[in-house]
């Protein structure tokens, strides 16, 4: 059977949605896997689903995202992956390859 990795923004409003989805995928068979940030680690996998970390060395676990309400928490991240890598004299590409 397939490998499935599910990658959605870090947002629970579309981290729910897709749960429906993997479920059935999971149930045909196939692995599913979640990467997101350890803030959701929970969330997925009370659903039964497989967990996998995203940016876990940048966000690891226990780390709080300090959150903006105004803003969403992909924008928070992104903001946070350019300014770490502005800090190296990298590009955030050029960063998360290392």
């Amino acid at each position: 059977m397939a490998k499935i990795l599910f990658l959605t923004l870090p947002e629970t409003g579309h981290l729910n949605p897709s749960f429906k989805l993997a479920k059935s995928l999971k149930s045909r068979g196939h692995a599913v896997i979640y990467s997101q940030l350890y803030e959701f680690e929970e969330c997925i996998c009370n659903e039964g689903l497989e967990f996998f970390p995203l940016f876990g060395q940048l966000f690891p676990k226990g780390h709080q995202v300090h959150r903006d309400y105004r803003i969403s928490l992909f924008k928070q991240v992104a903001g946070i992956l350019d300014n770490l890598a502005f800090a190296h004299h990298k590009t955030a590409v050029e960063f998360l390859k290392q």
